[in-house]
């Protein structure tokens, strides 16, 4: 419900919910998500407190761990954005690694949370993000993801990409490529932009939820999720057709 265009009507909505029933944590967690996106990291810790305060203090056979370990996590993500001296007794930034090693402990598996811990505390021996943390991020992005990066951040790869790769395909006397591989394709920015000179155009992300939001766009011949490398080896090694990569890090 709180995308960035009705944030503000899902924060009354869950507020509403929560006149109704002042104990209703998950709408307390939602407030607490949605004013996180609003950058009103106050609201966001409270909200986030307030739900763990309720969920700990119900009989925990009844309770999801895993639900606690998000929570936690969420707070620890709140309170790593905040300037150290905003917390009592400790830096902020100490304070936000509790919250996640508390993350950890209800959920070892909690790769958000790991990967935010390990973040925060400059673990140098984690050289690249898991799979499980990039799927979840972008699973959890994807409805937001072509808002926040057109109209917000002013993102421009597709059209430098289309006018590298158009400069290229000219001098090379190229009218159209054999196999279009969109490594990375995210929500499909760059399918449009590439179907007319494609006799082939393949979409691979590892967010299912990103590629069903490419899906939609109708332009793909396929759309597979996948890791990127492994996508590479599989159709370069597939096809002797003409093939290019683009390779989109966001």
């Amino acid at each position: 419900l709180h995308t960035l265009e009705n944030i503000d009507e899902a924060i009354e909505s869950y507020e509403m919910a929560l006149q109704l029933d002042p104990d209703h944590y998950d709408a307390l967690s939602n407030v607490g998500s949605a004013r996180h996106k609003q950058n009103d990291l106050d609201g966001a810790v409270h909200a986030y407190q307030r739900a763990l305060e309720i969920v700990l203090a119900a009989d925990q056979s009844y309770v999801d761990q895993n639900q606690v370990s998000m929570l936690y996590y969420l707070l620890g993500a709140a309170l790593s954005s905040l300037a150290p001296h905003r917390c009592k007794g400790i830096p902020c930034g100490e304070h936000a690694a509790n919250k996640l090693r508390q993350a950890l402990r209800h959920n070892p598996d909690n790769q958000e949370a790991r990967h935010a811990l390990y973040a925060l505390i400059g673990d140098t021996s984690i050289k690249e993000a898991s799979a499980e943390y990039i799927t979840s991020l972008f699973d959890e992005y994807a409805a937001t993801f072509d808002t926040a990066l057109v109209s917000g951040l002013h993102y421009q790869a597709p059209q430098l990409v289309w006018e590298a790769v158009s400069a290229h395909a000219e001098a090379a006397k190229i009218s159209k490529f054999g196999t279009v591989l969109d490594a990375g394709c995210g929500t499909g920015l760059c399918g449009p932009i590439f179907r007319n000179v494609s006799e082939t155009l393949i979409g691979v992300d590892l967010s299912p939820e990103m590629v069903e939001r490419a899906r939609e766009r109708k332009v793909y011949d396929e759309l597979e999720v996948a890791e990127i490398g492994k996508a590479l080896d599989k159709y370069t090694n597939k096809s002797e057709k003409k093939l290019f990569r683009s390779l989109h890090l966001v």
